[in-house]
């Protein structure tokens, strides 16, 4: 059974698991769901293509005047999250001077990075890029491709550091990654309607998280039973702890000059 929408809203889907609990059975109509990278989405509702979708914070907070919050739905953890990770040759304290990689498919983990390394572990790498790891001493990846590197293991790189996890260590609060918005000129039944229709196909998602782990389970790589695991750690209904977390983040990465940041 499928939970419908008539909703004109244009949806971006982030193609990673821990978004399809919001999908299952959801049905949109023909082209109301743009499937795309973290970033790609972020830029996309900047530019008026997307009304809707678990935008990345580090994005959000820089569209307040655009978009609002669609519920209380995200994608948050408190403690290692398993899929934000960062791999280095050396231990993460002996980074200073080094060259960091960056996924490039990430808007929020990035500035998360920067802060860990520079702020918690007081570390000043000789920049930040975007792309491959070569010449890199350190390199950023998220999404179903760090759950299968974490799983098969990065040769050459023996250091891993969870972001989700370092952050709780660090502050003691979970870290909201992602937070479910919307178009703030769309129309208030709109708004309403799509809200309903996303939380009614999360009850769905949490309830088969088993089937949605065995169903992605040979396209990442990594069994059935750690993605059901993985997709039970993941916080997909926001509460005051996640605002209070997210609250946190925003005023660490504007006291620190990072809301823009943002390298090719």
């Amino acid at each position: 059974m499928s939970t419908r929408t008539s909703s004109r809203a244009v949806v971006g889907r982030i193609a990673y698991l821990n978004t399809d609990p919001f999908f299952e059975g959801l049905a949109l109509g023909p082209g109301q769901e743009v499937a795309v990278p973290p970033r790609e989405l972020a830029r996309l509702c900047r530019e008026g293509q997307v009304d809707a979708g678990a935008i990345p914070v580090g994005e959000l907070f820089r569209m307040d005047d655009r978009f609002e919050p669609l519920g209380q739905l995200g994608i948050a953890c408190t403690g290692p999250v398993g899929s934000v990770l960062a791999f280095s040759r050396v231990p993460f304290e002996r980074l200073d001077g080094a060259a960091v990689a960056l996924a490039a498919e990430s808007a929020t983990s990035v500035r998360l990075l920067r802060l860990l390394l520079e702020q918690a572990l007081g570390v000043r790498p000789a920049g930040y890029r975007r792309g491959g790891t070569e010449g890199a001493q350190a390199y950023l990846v998220i999404g179903d491709a760090a759950l299968r590197q974490a799983f098969r293991g990065v040769p050459g790189f023996p250091h891993t550091m969870d972001l989700s996890e370092a952050w709780h260590r660090w502050q003691g609060m979970p870290f909201v990654f992602a937070r479910w918005a919307v178009r703030r000129s769309l129309p208030e039944a709109v708004k309403a309607e799509l809200a309903a229709a996303l939380d009614r196909a999360l009850e769905r998602g949490l309830q088969n998280a088993a089937g949605i782990a065995a169903r992605r389970a040979p396209e990442i790589g990594v069994p059935a039973a750690e993605l059901e695991a993985y997709l039970h750690r993941m916080t997909l209904r926001l509460g005051p702890a996640e605002a209070r977390g997210e609250a946190q983040f925003r005023r660490l990465i504007d006291q620190h000059g990072l809301a823009d940041f943002d390298p090719q």
